[in-house]
Formats: C-alpha cells, sequence, structure tokens
C-alpha cells in the first residue's frame, strides 16, 4: 500500500572514523533519543522508527514532512552539543512501506531521494533536501 508523502531524513556522521567507537556509539544514542522527541511532535504520535546503519550512518522516517527541517535543526543540534555533526539529506515523497521493525527494509520514492541525495552530497555540505514529482 502507497503512503501519502513522508520524509525520509538519511545521514552519516561526519568525520566519525576518527572518533572513538565509543562517541560514535554515544552520538547514535543521542540521536535516537532526539529522534524519540519528535515523534510526539506527529498527530498521532508515529514511531519516527530510528535505525542505524554502516557504522556511522542512520535514518528516520516521519509521516509529517513539514516537520522535517525543523527534526533537522533538532539532530544536528543534538550532535552540536557533543561537538560532531551529521551530513543529512531529506527525502520527500510516498512510501510502499515503512518496513516491519525499523527502516532496513522500508521502500519507496522518499527513501530513494533521501539515499541519493546523500551519496551525492559533497563532504563540505551538511543538508540536502529532494521531494518527488
Amino acid at each position: 500500500m502507497i503512503q501519502p508523502q513522508i520524509a525520509v531524513l538519511t545521514g552519516d556522521l561526519v568525520a566519525s572514523t576518527r572518533q572513538p567507537a565509543d562517541r560514535v556509539d554515544a552520538a547514535m544514542q543521542a540521536l535516537r533519543q532526539s529522534a524519540g522527541q519528535v515523534t510526539a511532535w506527529q498527530t498521532p504520535p508515529y514511531d519516527t522508527r530510528f535505525t542505524r546503519f554502516r557504522g556511522d550512518g542512520w535514518q528516520i522516517a516521519l509521516t509529517n514532512p513539514g516537520l522535517a527541517l525543523r527534526a533537522a535543526v533538532v539532530l544536528q543540534a543534538t550532535l552540536g552539543a557533543r561537538g560532531l555533526e551529521s551530513r543529512m539529506s531529506i527525502g520527500i515523497g510516498p512510501a510502499e512501506t515503512l518496513g516491519t521493525t525499523d527502516l532496513s527494509d522500508a521502500a519507496g520514492r522518499a527513501f530513494e531521494l533521501s539515499g541519493q541525495g546523500l551519496d551525492k552530497m559533497a563532504d563540505t555540505s551538511r543538508i540536502a533536501i529532494a521531494g518527488a514529482r
């Protein structure tokens, strides 16, 4: 079943290979907690399904795409308070599935746009956004 427009934020930590593993793990836990706070912004509250992948990568889904930039700022501030940064790509579009228990098996245009945006980002960029047409 195709979902209405959603926003998917895909990110990876900047310079994570220069950080000790426990610092990367703490950053991911802080992002997970912030994603939990974002859950409450949506009506009705919806689990963002924070998903960590490839060590320093992460992804969340928002059923209300209008919250995407606000969420990106909060997530970046969460990391900034710890002296870290993330590159983030926001994809807005439909979802075919939001996955079973997390986003590792989710699918749809919003996920494609978000992932492609992150792959195309320069190392010096911090945020990109793309919407399905």
